[in-house]
């Protein structure tokens, strides 16, 4: 037998206490495994449960049993739990669902969803639009970015690899991707040397993007020759090719915070750059162990103007980074839009989410989204926290995203049950997000504000 008390009665025969002291001894070695909870437990014994498959390994603290996590004697694995008794961290499984129905079986599989799951995916086949999950074949669940909506075209593709957090309802897309055709608008094309079917080559151009003009070829069947034309078709702004001769000088122009932008004496057409403040860490409170999630990086939108288009002056509006989410586990501060004028717009990064309780995951907030310019991109996400529990605890507070002009908050993870609580760390250089904090009553990271750079064109 597995399941005895180590306690032996008195008054037994020589063979009789042989029994009872193997027996004992028997059970202690095999954890005491049984269908049932033994009777005679008492605070610190170890219980394999094998009334189910696969097994569960369970602790009496003195009045409950806590599960630690299951033992699956068939694939020889053991997946800890954390929190209440359900597999939070699932093992990865190939996708073999199709284009906005993804299923993934992992190993061991997940008997029920529970709120908290961490699902990794890597999809067989891109999205087109909304999306389901249907992990262990225990139905399908709707795929939410962040902010509740349906993930757009291409959130999902086939080269990227993706978290997704079950709220209870919905699976959380925690790191959508965001730069795709689809977040591009407005291209450029230069028609040169040729009309109708004799132009037979299209070349766009994104942003003025190009180190030769006279490499470019004509957009076929529109426009006449020496006009620049916009996507689709209209404009008859002043040629490239007739600006690129009379250039002389190229001068720049960077704002960090707010004023008025007038172009340089001789400024034919500039290249503006407009990228939004960056989100906040959220905080953490009062609760030990607490760890909270990294904050957006604000939106980029670059345009290029005539000197027309500019006139004598355009406002310059630099958006402030994001505050730090509360040491009560407040959610950070959304950082503030940047502009130049109406011409372009890059809007604030999300602030991370706070964090209330431990052991808990925690969502990263969105990219600031752009508008307005030739090319507009939104931000990247912050980093969700991780938080374990158990034999192999570790804490991860969330990272703040990075732009190409600044480096987000990174506050390093510790192992151990009893981590040290610490702020957040704040964003460096421009719109890049802080990163979570660990509780207990910690504040987030700052984010770091926007900056608007012009490189200018000048005949003099």
């Amino acid at each position: 037998m597995t399941q005895t008390t180590s306690q032996i009665g008195a008054d037994q025969s020589g063979l009789a206490y042989r029994n009872a002291d193997n027996a004992g001894k028997q059970a202690i070695l095999n954890h005491h495994k049984g269908s049932s909870a033994p009777s005679y437990a008492e605070a610190g014994i170890i219980w394999l449960n094998d009334s189910g498959t696969p097994w569960t390994l369970n602790v009496y603290d003195g009045s409950d049993w806590i599960t630690l996590g299951a033992v699956d004697a068939t694939a020889n694995t053991f997946n800890p739990y954390i929190g209440t008794a359900a597999n939070r961290v699932l093992n990865y499984a190939t996708d073999t669902g199709s284009a906005n129905a993804y299923a993934v079986a992992p190993s061991p599989p997940v008997t029920a969803y529970a709120t908290g799951q961490i699902v990794s995916l890597k999809p067989v086949n891109a999205n087109t639009g909304a999306s389901t999950l249907n992990v262990s074949s225990l139905g399908t669940k709707n795929i939410k970015l962040p902010d509740g909506t349906n993930p757009p075209a291409n959130a999902l593709v086939t080269t990227g690899s993706y978290a997704l957090m079950y709220d209870g309802t919905s699976f959380v897309l925690l790191n959508p991707s965001v730069i795709s055709a689809a977040n591009i608008t407005g291209t450029v094309g230069v028609s040169q040397g040729g009309t109708g079917a004799a132009a037979t080559t299209a070349y766009a151009v994104l942003c003025g993007g190009t180190t030769s003009i006279s490499a470019l070829q004509p957009i076929a069947g529109i426009g006449t020759s020496g006009q620049v034309l916009t996507s689709n078709g209209a404009g008859a702004l002043p040629t490239f090719q007739s600006i690129s001769s009379a250039v002389k000088t190229v001068k720049k122009q960077i704002f960090a915070s707010s004023g008025t932008y007038t172009p340089s004496t001789g400024m034919l057409y500039c290249v503006a750059e407009v990228l939004g403040g960056g989100g906040g860490g959220g905080g953490a409170s009062s609760t030990a162990s607490t760890v909270s999630a990294g904050g957006g990086a604000g939106g980029y939108s670059r345009v290029t103007l005539s000197a027309a288009t500019v006139g004598a002056s355009q406002t310059v509006t630099i958006g402030s980074g994001g505050t730090a989410g509360s040491t009560s586990g407040g959610t950070g501060g959304t950082g503030g839009a940047s502009s130049l004028g109406s011409l372009a717009v890059g809007n604030g990064g999300v602030g991370g989410a706070g964090a209330t309780a431990a052991g808990t995951v925690y969502a990263g907030g969105a990219g600031g989204t752009a508008t307005s310019g030739d090319l507009n991109i939104q931000g990247q996400g912050g980093i969700y926290s991780i938080s374990l529990g158990g034999a192999s605890a570790m804490v991860v507070p969330g990272e703040g995203a990075n732009t190409m002009f600044g480096a987000g908050g990174i506050l390093s993870p510790q192992l151990g049950s009893s981590p040290t609580a610490t702020a957040g760390v704040a964003a460096t250089g421009y719109g890049a997000g802080g990163s979570g904090a660990i509780g207990a009553s910690k504040a987030g990271g700052v984010g770091a504000g926007g900056l608007i750079y012009i490189t200018e064109y000048c005949s003099q």
